[in-house]
């Protein structure tokens, strides 16, 4: 898990074969950014993540953005936009559905990386100039705060997400291993949210579960 508050991969032009580039916000995390060549809080720029990319639920089903493996040399352009159905060892009853936002650079082959509101900012740290978070964010800097009490030092503007993350997870199982990870036609759900679906999103089929919500 992460949320590191920079510029999604998936914000740049031509990242992808995509209707449009996803959306990025300005420092208040709310006004869009028309420019989707602004560079990424995270290298000096002013285009951070936008709040609304906190993870939500509807019904039994649990809506993320999330990021990719980059390992196996898959190329970005391949999966950016793209929506996936992942079940897990660890909580063999729990669905979610993710669009793809981020590319993961160190995660393990076929892993996802959900960007979930304290859940860590890793390698960079766009936060500190977003909301003066600590330099190692909040909680540990991999893996993010612990109990759903922390979730109180975030900005209030990140809370719901953070909150999600605890009512979602059972912490004493944590989630690391992806059981199945299958594409899907992205719901609208996610897609009006991000801004983006891919040119081929149309000759897939909808997840059984986004069906009913």
């Amino acid at each position: 898990m992460y949320w590191d508050c920079c510029k999604p991969s998936a914000a740049w032009p031509n990242a992808a074969p995509v209707s449009a580039p996803a959306h990025s916000c300005a420092q208040d995390g709310r006004t869009r950014w028309r420019d989707h060549n602004a560079p990424s809080a995270c290298t000096g720029g002013s285009s951070y993540t936008c709040t609304r990319y906190q993870p939500f639920s509807i019904g039994n089903v649990g809506y993320v953005f999330s990021a990719r493996s980059n390992n196996g040399h898959r190329n970005p352009r391949k999966y950016l936009c793209g929506c996936y159905r992942i079940t897990t060892h660890e909580q063999p009853g729990l669905v979610l559905i993710t669009q793809v936002l981020n590319e993961g650079g160190s995660l393990s082959d076929g892993q996802f990386d959900l960007q979930i509101p304290g859940g860590g900012v890793g390698d960079f740290n766009g936060c500190v100039s977003e909301y003066n978070s600590p330099l190692d964010g909040w909680g540990q800097r991999f893996g993010g705060v612990q109990t759903v009490e922390e979730c109180s030092s975030l900005p209030a503007s990140l809370r719901r997400g953070c909150h999600w993350r605890f009512k979602t997870f059972d912490a004493s199982k944590g989630l690391q291993t992806t059981s199945s990870a299958k594409r899907v036609k992205c719901p609208a759900a996610l897609t009006d949210i991000s801004g983006c679906v891919r040119h081929d999103d149309h000759m897939l089929a909808e997840a059984p579960e986004a069906l009913s919500t």
